[in-house]
């Protein structure tokens, strides 16, 4: 028993001896915060209220951090002045602080929320502060206010070199010859899933640089306010008149995780006529002169520069033109592919067959005869849904058919394709002759051809076009 008593008494003490020397560092630490802020002249000149983030959104909570060092919180009073409609006071909250560093700070520090309802760059008038009896008015910082990200929509945006700045009619104005170097960026967007651009005509257009975020390699984290290059454009028109810019598409992700497909905005650029055109006009002829000697390029195509003379090009033209006039797998296609192989000329595309467009039509028309007769007699009635079936059917075949018949095409005599209907132009790239391709469109003696791997420009003389009719092909 009276074991039990003297260690109670001993565990008594010594808590009470715990609790006593915690009192005391608490009181050492409450006087050497008073004598510091007695003993201290607080300097307000070079105190303000700061915003937490560096970047605002609209409809989002800012927050706002004021440290007053040297001042214990009971002697500070914060009076905010009249915010603005655009913005809401919601919050605010005062606490002690200790600074980080080699010599401690204790002080005030001063947190309020702000509701932020309009973007714009975000100026609110200075904080009225109260301390031992006398007002001080602390600034508090400026700062710019976006957008929801999530609401905002990407866009493309041009930049031009050497200072070209368009009008009032977004129109570059440039003369004839001149050179125009522009940059195509991406604004508001976190990634790229496609990226396509169009070649112009009658123009010199290279891309001279792609960034690896073109090409959807580099994504971003966070939300960026300036533009992301995607390509570097080099461009001269080799003509004078109005040409609209080549077309850009992008299909990006937004911030707000949408997937959009934009275009750059509509620009036009003017080509005028230039200061030395007479010099220019020299060197263009003598551009046309040399295009046509024996030591330049001519488009017309000889037996020593082809692997085919223009004979078999010829006799492949006329079996085509027969296959158009047979029926599908008809002895004529047989007999022109294996010509084609015994030549080593290989066209993967097949000629639509005129016969079957004949038949499909008259079939289209005959089930159309059956179909209204039978909705019209009530007995019939059973019989609408596989004439209907078998009308769509032929009717679909037949515009298909159609299509690819009435379709321009033409055979290949040459192997050199222009970027643009210029003899003087560098080609593109060289391709066999003989290929099959589509002619999109006619300027004077060219044709634009377009094929699964090549587009370009090749004068009308380089080309066979195919047509039902042998007499008007040849």
């Amino acid at each position: 028993m009276e074991k039990t008593a003297v260690r109670y008494f001993f565990g008594f003490g010594y808590g009470l001896l715990i609790h006593v020397r915690s009192a005391l560092f608490l009181c050492l630490a409450v006087c050497c915060m008073f004598s510091a802020s007695a003993d201290t002249e607080v300097d307000f000149t070079g105190i303000f209220a700061s915003p937490v983030e560096s970047q605002l959104f609209v409809d989002s909570t800012a927050e706002f951090v004021l440290d007053i060092p040297f001042t214990a919180p009971s002697e500070i009073f914060v009076n905010l002045p009249i915010l603005p409609d655009t913005i809401t006071f919601t919050g605010s909250h005062k606490e002690s602080y200790v600074s980080n560093g080699p010599e401690a700070v204790i002080g005030t520090r001063y947190r309020f929320w702000l509701l932020i309802h309009a973007e714009g760059m975000l100026e609110i008038p200075p904080i009225r502060i109260s301390y031992k009896g006398k007002d001080f008015f602390v600034p508090v910082k400026s700062v710019q206010v976006y957008r929801n990200p999530r609401l905002i929509q990407p866009e493309l945006k041009v930049f031009f070199e050497d200072q070209i700045v368009p009008d009032e009619n977004n129109t570059v104005h440039v003369s004839s010859g001149c050179t125009i170097n522009y940059t195509v960026a991406l604004l508001h967007a976190q990634r790229i899933i496609s990226y396509s651009w169009e070649l112009p005509e009658n123009s010199l257009f290279t891309e001279i640089e792609r960034s690896p975020f073109a090409d959807g390699e580099q994504v971003l984290d966070g939300f960026s306010t300036e533009a992301q290059p995607l390509s570097v454009f080099s461009w001269m028109p080799l003509s004078e008149g109005e040409y609209r810019f080549p077309s850009c598409t992008v299909s990006a992700i937004s911030y707000g995780g949408k997937r959009v497909t934009i275009s750059i905005p509509e620009l036009y650029l003017a080509v005028g006529a230039s200061l030395n055109k007479s010099l220019q006009e020299t060197e263009e002829n003598f551009f046309f002169e040399s295009a046509f000697d024996e030591t330049g390029f001519s488009a017309e195509v000889t037996e020593e520069e082809s692997a085919f003379s223009q004979e078999q090009i010829l006799h492949v033209v006329e079996l085509r033109c027969e296959e158009r006039n047979s029926l599908p797998f008809s002895k004529a296609q047989k007999n022109r592919v294996l010509y084609e192989e015994e030549i080593g000329l290989y066209n993967k595309d097949s000629e639509p067959s005129y016969p079957l467009y004949i038949i499909l039509l008259a079939l289209s028309c005959v089930f159309l005869i059956l179909f209204v007769l039978c909705f019209a007699l009530r007995r019939l009635k059973r019989y609408v849904k596989f004439l209907f079936c078998c009308l769509a059917i032929c009717s679909l075949a037949c515009l298909y058919e159609g299509k690819q018949l009435y379709s321009k095409n033409a055979i290949l005599l040459s192997d050199k394709i222009f970027s643009v209907p210029e003899h003087s132009a560098a080609h593109v790239q060289t391709v066999q002759i003989g290929k099959r391709v589509g002619i999109e469109k006619q300027a004077g003696d060219w044709f634009f051809i377009v094929s699964q791997d090549i587009q370009g420009w090749v004068p009308s003389s380089a080309v066979v076009v195919l047509n039902t009719c042998r007499e008007e092909m040849l």
